[in-house]
């Protein structure tokens, strides 16, 4: 499942390599914030990620191998769903 929040063509950051992380069940939400002209790919590796975006009443629930590029300016949340966790991959653009 390829979602999108909003879409737009994007340019990766001059020297950027994709970030991975792993999220662990009951560790608090981490936030991403990109700016006005950032965008960022966010592919789940394993496990399932919840995401929501700051000002929007839904979220997505995303598994291992589905992706979603997320568009500035925005504030979004991401949390592990699941006993084992999840590990993500970022890798952050410019539009």
């Amino acid at each position: 499942m390829d979602t999108t929040f909003r879409t737009a063509p994007q340019t990766a950051l001059p020297g950027s390599q994709p970030q991975t992380q792993d999220l662990m069940p009951k560790q608090a939400c981490q936030l991403l914030q990109l700016h006005r002209h950032e965008s960022a790919r966010l592919q789940v590796l394993r496990g399932q990620l919840w995401l929501t975006e700051e000002g929007r009443l839904e979220d997505s629930h995303l598994r291992g191998g589905e992706q979603v590029l997320l568009l500035g300016p925005g504030r979004f949340h991401l949390g592990a769903l699941g006993p084992e966790g999840c590990r993500i991959q970022l890798l952050r653009s410019s539009r």
